[in-house]
């Protein structure tokens, strides 16, 4: 019986670390585009990436998505086409382990500009 109570316990530990660990993630990219072309192409990376835009305003250079049901991606591009993403889980939602999609669009956002995409 000690055994299983501990086992409870350090499974309820590990899984109030994991969700204690979703805060908000924000990241940075600099491109060197114009912020009109910087603003396509953080648009194109969300599409690659699957999420499912849900607001965008060219005007303003600001996109907001969801991805994977779980995961809303807001991103902005500033003057400098400095491209900001910031990601969240949707209030009520529930994950285990990490929170990657904000680095992974980083790298995919980075990755298509050093190719040219």
């Amino acid at each position: 019986m000690r055994v299983v109570v501990l086992a409870i316990l350090v499974l309820l530990t590990s899984c109030a670390t994991s969700l204690m660990s979703q805060a908000p993630i924000t990241r940075q990219v600099p491109l060197t585009s114009s912020p009109e072309v910087a603003y396509q192409q953080a648009a194109q990376a969300l599409s690659t990436m699957g999420a499912h835009i849900t607001s965008q305003d060219a005007t303003t250079r600001t996109l907001s998505s969801e991805l994977h049901g779980a995961v809303i991606l807001n991103v902005s591009v500033d003057a400098t086409s400095i491209v900001s993403v910031t990601g969240t889980l949707k209030p009520g939602k529930v994950v285990l382990g990490t929170m990657t999609e904000v680095d992974d669009y980083a790298a995919l956002l980075t990755q298509d500009t050093r190719h040219g995409r």
